[in-house]
């Protein structure tokens, strides 16, 4: 039952912050609008293989691909932006981002280990399931307790783990 209320909450964390953490393998596909840049949707990212690149003109043909080389690429891995060295006329005027061009690149994504605060929210979040005692203030004399409702500790929780959420 523990185990199941830590994923549970471990979940909510995630959904949160729209990011999962752990390092997992990510596979995206792009159709290219002239952007120059392509956004990655997982951070930060480890490693990437290069981008494999289907120009529109060959698109009944199914086997051409363009590859380029490792070098030709540039990721910043804390932003997820994947750009193009090589996007100027002095080098050449192909981009691999160009229009409808097709964009294929796998790449691995997350922390090595998990942040310490994210542990210590999903604990709170999985305690705040557990009772519904959320204190917000408790005063003596009269004993008055006011609890706080679920929604504003969540709201509170994402405020504070806003560092790890991706749009």
């Amino acid at each position: 039952q523990i185990m199941t209320i830590l994923q549970i909450a471990s979940n909510q964390i995630v959904g949160l912050i729209n990011n999962n953490l752990v390092i997992a393998n990510y596979l995206q596909e792009y159709i290219g609008h002239m952007d120059g840049t392509l956004l990655l949707w997982q951070a930060p990212i480890l490693t990437y293989d290069v981008p494999v690149i289907r120009p529109p003109i060959y698109a009944i043909a199914n086997s051409y691909y363009l590859y380029l080389y490792p070098y030709s690429f540039q990721v910043d891995r804390k932003l997820r932006l994947l750009n193009y060295r090589f996007g100027s006329n002095l080098m050449g005027d192909g981009d691999p981002f160009d229009t409808n061009y097709e964009v294929k690149i796998t790449y691995r994504a997350g922390y090595l280990n998990v942040p310490k605060i994210v542990q210590e929210k999903t604990l709170i979040v999985a305690t705040l399931m557990l009772n519904d005692a959320n204190l917000k203030s408790l005063k003596t004399g009269s004993f008055a307790v006011e609890l706080r409702l679920p929604i504003e500790t969540l709201k509170a929780i994402s405020a504070e783990l806003s560092g790890f959420k991706l749009s």
